[in-house]
C-alpha cells in the first residue's frame, strides 16, 4: 500500500512538471538580424535546407548550384565572419543577396529576405545547436 501511494505521488509530481514545462516559442526559432548605417534594422526568419557532409567532411547543400563566376561572383562579398555559440556574424555587400548559416543540426538556414548594400548580419541557429559557419547567396 505504501509503495502504491509513493508511486502515485511520484507520477503526479512528474505530470505536474510536464504540464509546467514551457513549449517552444518563436524566440527559439532561427533568425537573422541585420543592421546598416542610415537604414532601419531588419529582423527576419530563416528557412531551413538540409545539408549533408561529403567524404572530406565539408558541408554542402543538398540542392547544390554551380559556383558563381564573372558578374555573379561580384554580386556579393562578405567579410568579418565569426561565430559565437548559436550566432554567426558577418558583414556583406552586394545586390539582391541572401545570408545563410550552417548549424550543428545539419541544416543550412537561409534568410527569407534579400539585401542590397552593406549590412552587418547576425544569424542565430535554433536552441540546442551551434553555428558552424555561414555566407551569402547572390
Amino acid at each position: 500500500m505504501m509503495i502504491r501511494r509513493t508511486l502515485a505521488v511520484a507520477a503526479a509530481a512528474l505530470g505536474a512538471g510536464l504540464a509546467t514545462s514551457a513549449p517552444a516559442t518563436a524566440a527559439d526559432d532561427p533568425v537573422v538580424t541585420s543592421t546598416s548605417p542610415g537604414k532601419p534594422a531588419r529582423t527576419d526568419g530563416l528557412t531551413g535546407t538540409r545539408v549533408t557532409k561529403d567524404d572530406r567532411g565539408a558541408v554542402q547543400a543538398t540542392r547544390a548550384k554551380a559556383a558563381p563566376s564573372g558578374a555573379d561572383a561580384a554580386a556579393v562579398r562578405c567579410w568579418n565572419g565569426r561565430r559565437s555559440g548559436r550566432n554567426f556574424y558577418e558583414t556583406c555587400r552586394g545586390t539582391g543577396y541572401r545570408p545563410f548559416v550552417d548549424c550543428s543540426n545539419g541544416i543550412r538556414y537561409v534568410s527569407r529576405a534579400s539585401f542590397t548594400g552593406t549590412w552587418n548580419h547576425r544569424l542565430t541557429c535554433p536552441v540546442r545547436t551551434v553555428a558552424r559557419w555561414g555566407g551569402a547567396y547572390a
